[in-house]
Protein backbone atom coordinates (compact mmCIF):
# COMPACT_ATOMS: atom_id res chain seq x y z
CA UNK A 1 0.00 0.00 0.00
CA UNK A 2 3.22 2.50 0.78
CA UNK A 3 4.76 2.15 -2.12
CA UNK A 4 1.18 2.04 -4.26
CA UNK A 5 -0.09 5.13 -2.57
CA UNK A 6 1.49 7.92 -4.78
CA UNK A 7 1.37 10.86 -2.90
CA UNK A 8 2.96 12.85 0.12
CA UNK A 9 0.70 12.29 2.64
CA UNK A 10 -2.41 10.58 2.63
CA UNK A 11 -5.43 9.42 5.65
CA UNK A 12 -5.37 5.92 6.96
CA UNK A 13 -8.72 4.37 8.89
CA UNK A 14 -8.62 1.79 10.51
CA UNK A 15 -10.68 -0.28 13.43
CA UNK A 16 -8.62 -0.99 16.66
CA UNK A 17 -6.45 -3.57 15.50
CA UNK A 18 -2.98 -3.14 17.09
CA UNK A 19 -1.31 -4.92 14.62
CA UNK A 20 -2.66 -2.05 11.64
CA UNK A 21 -1.43 0.54 13.85
CA UNK A 22 1.85 -0.78 14.15
CA UNK A 23 2.59 -1.33 10.73
CA UNK A 24 1.01 2.45 9.62
CA UNK A 25 3.21 4.08 12.32
CA UNK A 26 5.86 1.84 10.76
CA UNK A 27 5.55 1.80 6.57
CA UNK A 28 3.48 5.42 6.87
CA UNK A 29 5.08 7.66 9.46
CA UNK A 30 4.01 10.66 7.69
CA UNK A 31 0.15 9.70 7.14
CA UNK A 32 -2.82 11.06 9.29
CA UNK A 33 -4.39 7.39 11.00
CA UNK A 34 -7.57 7.49 12.14
CA UNK A 35 -10.44 5.33 14.42
CA UNK A 36 -13.47 4.44 12.92
CA UNK A 37 -15.94 6.23 15.47
CA UNK A 38 -18.15 3.41 14.74
CA UNK A 39 -15.90 0.45 15.75
CA UNK A 40 -14.57 2.65 18.59
CA UNK A 41 -17.83 3.30 19.83
CA UNK A 42 -19.25 -0.69 19.21
CA UNK A 43 -16.13 -1.82 21.07
CA UNK A 44 -17.76 -0.79 24.39
CA UNK A 45 -21.10 0.48 24.22
CA UNK A 46 -22.28 -2.88 25.87
CA UNK A 47 -20.64 -1.22 29.23
CA UNK A 48 -22.31 2.23 28.37
CA UNK A 49 -25.60 1.75 26.58
CA UNK A 50 -28.08 4.38 25.94
CA UNK A 51 -28.79 6.72 23.30
CA UNK A 52 -27.78 9.72 25.86
CA UNK A 53 -23.83 8.42 25.35
CA UNK A 54 -24.26 7.80 21.67
CA UNK A 55 -25.55 11.04 20.95
CA UNK A 56 -22.89 12.76 23.15
CA UNK A 57 -19.89 10.57 21.89
CA UNK A 58 -20.90 11.69 18.41
CA UNK A 59 -21.20 15.44 19.44
CA UNK A 60 -17.66 15.66 20.81
CA UNK A 61 -16.48 13.67 17.11
CA UNK A 62 -17.97 15.83 14.85
CA UNK A 63 -16.67 18.98 16.90
CA UNK A 64 -15.06 20.96 13.79
CA UNK A 65 -12.68 22.62 17.11
CA UNK A 66 -11.34 22.92 19.86
CA UNK A 67 -14.06 24.90 21.83
CA UNK A 68 -16.67 22.73 20.46
CA UNK A 69 -14.96 19.58 21.50
CA UNK A 70 -14.55 21.00 25.12
CA UNK A 71 -17.96 21.80 24.98
CA UNK A 72 -19.18 18.37 24.12
CA UNK A 73 -16.80 16.49 26.78
CA UNK A 74 -18.17 18.76 29.45
CA UNK A 75 -21.37 17.67 28.66
CA UNK A 76 -20.38 14.04 28.52
CA UNK A 77 -18.88 14.03 31.58
CA UNK A 78 -22.18 15.76 33.63
CA UNK A 79 -23.55 13.07 32.27
CA UNK A 80 -20.84 9.90 33.23
CA UNK A 81 -17.74 10.40 34.55
CA UNK A 82 -16.50 7.37 33.57
CA UNK A 83 -18.24 7.31 29.86
CA UNK A 84 -16.02 10.75 29.76
CA UNK A 85 -12.53 8.95 30.85
CA UNK A 86 -13.19 5.81 28.77
CA UNK A 87 -13.74 7.87 25.92
CA UNK A 88 -10.77 10.36 26.78
CA UNK A 89 -8.15 7.57 26.78
CA UNK A 90 -8.03 7.56 23.24
CA UNK A 91 -5.58 9.57 21.20
CA UNK A 92 -8.02 12.75 19.87
CA UNK A 93 -5.93 12.98 16.73
CA UNK A 94 -7.25 9.58 15.75
CA UNK A 95 -10.84 10.23 16.31
CA UNK A 96 -12.38 14.15 16.62
CA UNK A 97 -12.30 16.40 13.68
CA UNK A 98 -11.37 19.36 16.27
CA UNK A 99 -8.02 17.65 16.16
CA UNK A 100 -7.97 16.39 11.95
CA UNK A 101 -4.82 17.63 10.27
CA UNK A 102 -5.87 21.04 8.81
CA UNK A 103 -5.61 21.03 4.72
CA UNK A 104 -6.65 17.59 4.36
CA UNK A 105 -9.98 18.24 2.90
CA UNK A 106 -11.54 15.10 4.70
CA UNK A 107 -13.68 14.78 7.62
CA UNK A 108 -14.39 11.28 7.27
CA UNK A 109 -14.94 9.74 10.99
CA UNK A 110 -16.62 6.01 9.86
CA UNK A 111 -15.59 3.52 6.95
CA UNK A 112 -18.97 2.42 5.74
CA UNK A 113 -18.13 3.25 2.65
CA UNK A 114 -15.49 1.39 2.50
CA UNK A 115 -17.77 -1.42 3.72
CA UNK A 116 -20.37 -0.58 1.90
CA UNK A 117 -18.14 -1.05 -1.19
CA UNK A 118 -16.46 -4.48 -0.02
CA UNK A 119 -20.04 -5.38 0.20
CA UNK A 120 -21.04 -4.75 -3.62
CA UNK A 121 -17.81 -6.41 -4.62
CA UNK A 122 -18.28 -9.87 -2.85
CA UNK A 123 -18.85 -11.50 -5.50
CA UNK A 124 -16.64 -10.04 -7.87
CA UNK A 125 -13.98 -10.55 -5.63
CA UNK A 126 -13.68 -14.47 -5.85
CA UNK A 127 -13.61 -14.13 -9.77
CA UNK A 128 -9.93 -14.04 -11.79
CA UNK A 129 -8.91 -10.66 -11.96
CA UNK A 130 -10.59 -9.26 -15.01
CA UNK A 131 -13.47 -10.44 -14.88
CA UNK A 132 -13.65 -8.67 -11.12
CA UNK A 133 -12.74 -5.55 -12.57
CA UNK A 134 -15.37 -5.95 -15.59
CA UNK A 135 -17.68 -6.71 -12.76
CA UNK A 136 -16.48 -3.65 -10.68
CA UNK A 137 -16.35 -1.64 -14.22
CA UNK A 138 -20.22 -2.02 -14.17
CA UNK A 139 -21.36 -1.61 -11.08
CA UNK A 140 -19.47 1.52 -11.05
CA UNK A 141 -20.46 2.90 -14.19
CA UNK A 142 -24.44 1.83 -13.07
CA UNK A 143 -24.14 4.05 -9.89
CA UNK A 144 -22.88 6.99 -11.68
CA UNK A 145 -26.19 6.65 -14.57
CA UNK A 146 -28.18 6.61 -11.67
CA UNK A 147 -26.35 9.38 -9.47
CA UNK A 148 -26.59 11.77 -12.38
CA UNK A 149 -30.04 10.87 -13.11
CA UNK A 150 -31.26 12.00 -9.28
CA UNK A 151 -28.79 15.19 -10.04
CA UNK A 152 -31.00 16.23 -13.28
CA UNK A 153 -33.64 16.45 -10.57
CA UNK A 154 -31.80 19.59 -8.40
CA UNK A 155 -33.06 22.83 -8.19
CA UNK A 156 -29.85 24.65 -8.26
CA UNK A 157 -26.01 23.72 -8.42
CA UNK A 158 -25.94 21.53 -5.33
CA UNK A 159 -27.95 18.67 -3.59
CA UNK A 160 -31.00 19.09 -1.35
CA UNK A 161 -28.78 17.91 1.83
CA UNK A 162 -26.05 20.65 1.14
CA UNK A 163 -28.34 23.14 0.02
CA UNK A 164 -30.21 22.85 3.32
CA UNK A 165 -26.68 22.59 5.45
CA UNK A 166 -25.81 26.33 3.60
CA UNK A 167 -29.33 27.47 4.13
CA UNK A 168 -28.94 26.30 7.96
CA UNK A 169 -25.40 27.93 8.51
CA UNK A 170 -27.11 31.39 6.34
CA UNK A 171 -29.86 31.37 9.14
CA UNK A 172 -27.31 30.85 11.78
CA UNK A 173 -25.35 34.36 11.09
CA UNK A 174 -27.82 36.40 12.44
CA UNK A 175 -26.17 34.99 16.28
CA UNK A 176 -23.25 36.20 15.06
CA UNK A 177 -21.35 39.98 15.41
CA UNK A 178 -17.78 40.68 13.13
CA UNK A 179 -15.53 42.97 13.55
CA UNK A 180 -12.78 44.08 10.55
CA UNK A 181 -9.30 43.34 11.98
CA UNK A 182 -8.05 44.80 8.86
CA UNK A 183 -5.80 42.80 5.47
CA UNK A 184 -9.30 40.89 4.57
CA UNK A 185 -9.12 39.35 8.63
CA UNK A 186 -12.47 39.68 10.49
CA UNK A 187 -13.27 38.62 14.03
CA UNK A 188 -16.74 36.73 14.21
CA UNK A 189 -17.89 36.05 17.79
CA UNK A 190 -21.07 34.81 19.72
CA UNK A 191 -21.74 34.75 23.28
CA UNK A 192 -19.89 31.39 23.72
CA UNK A 193 -16.73 31.47 20.88
CA UNK A 194 -14.96 33.88 19.09
CA UNK A 195 -13.14 32.83 15.52
CA UNK A 196 -11.11 34.82 13.38
CA UNK A 197 -11.79 34.86 9.52
CA UNK A 198 -9.23 35.15 6.54
CA UNK A 199 -11.76 36.32 3.41
CA UNK A 200 -8.58 36.58 1.07
CA UNK A 201 -7.74 33.15 2.20
CA UNK A 202 -10.80 31.81 2.48
CA UNK A 203 -9.54 29.91 5.81
CA UNK A 204 -11.60 30.29 9.12
CA UNK A 205 -10.32 28.54 12.78
CA UNK A 206 -13.78 27.69 13.33
CA UNK A 207 -12.56 25.06 11.05
CA UNK A 208 -16.29 24.21 9.60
Amino acid sequence: MAMDVDVEQSIVMTGQQKGLENAIFVELPFDEHRLCVKHLYSNWSKRFPGKAYNDMIWEATRAPNVQYFVDAMNELKKISVEVFEALDRNDRKKWTKSEFMDGSNCDEFVNNWAEAFNKVIVRARGQPILTMLNIIHGKVVKRLYKQARIAEKWRGNTSPHATGLIAFREYKTIEYITSYNGHARYGVSTSHHAWMVDVQEKDCSCRL
